[in-house]
């Protein structure tokens, strides 16, 4: 499901909103373009069909991640900022099991367009310290042999905690036969403040809920 805007494009001819995630950007958000959204899309080139429940429950969740069933009282619910067009959500703070590593408030935005979670260069350095990895070039090295004593990371949301294992924020890659092994949270210098990217290496570890209705993310 998550295809970047130039997949769709060529898929059904039509610019659709890349608004990070499937374009459900929220349809009272301002426009630029005179695209659509995808879910629209699908629905008026008769690719999907909406079951619609009764009249009485909202019909706008969509979830990522898994073609089980799905119970929507097993997600933890949060509620998104979807006022510009895209799926933002308030954290708390970040911490591992041995110790805060911030306790200042600030705004994640989730972007499936981008593979990797992105900061302001001093959070990132913070982060990555508590992690236990350190910088290199444009990424922050880990010990491969070490992946496993390394920290919980603890992203705290309100109502709820969400917890990487070293495992799932350390990404491999092998060159000419020699494995290197990085955090997936780097520095942007575009990021002017304390908010955060969160790329599909953290929304892939998740199944993720869209509800449009109650301008809600949840996560299971």
């Amino acid at each position: 499901c998550n295809v970047g805007r130039k997949n769709y494009y060529d898929r059904l001819k039509i610019p659709v909103l890349g608004d990070g995630y499937l374009g459900l950007g929220h349809l009272s958000a301002r426009r630029r373009l005179g695209d659509s959204y995808i879910l629209n899309v699908l629905a008026g080139q008769q690719l999907i069909y909406p079951n619609h429940r009764n009249d009485f429950e909202p019909d706008a969740q969509v979830v990522f991640g898994s073609h089980h069933r799905i119970y929507p009282e097993d997600f933890h619910m949060v509620t998104a900022d979807v006022s510009h067009g895209g799926w933002k959500i308030e954290v708390l703070g970040l911490s591992t099991h041995t110790g805060r590593i911030s306790s200042i408030r600030f705004t994640a935005t989730l972007d499936s367009t981008t593979w990797l979670n992105k900061a302001i260069v001093g959070c990132a350095n913070q982060i990555n310290a508590a992690l236990g990895a350190t910088l290199s070039g444009n990424v922050y090295v880990v010990d491969c042999n070490r992946i496993p004593r390394l920290p919980t990371l603890v992203i705290s949301l309100p109502g709820t905690d969400l917890n990487l294992l070293p495992e799932q924020y350390v990404q491999k890659d092998t060159t000419q036969g020699r494995t290197q092994c990085f955090s997936s949270i780097v520095s942007d210098p575009a990021i002017r403040n304390e908010d955060m990217i969160l790329g599909m290496s953290f929304m892939e570890h998740f199944l993720s809920m869209f509800d449009q209705e109650v301008k809600k993310v949840g996560f299971n």
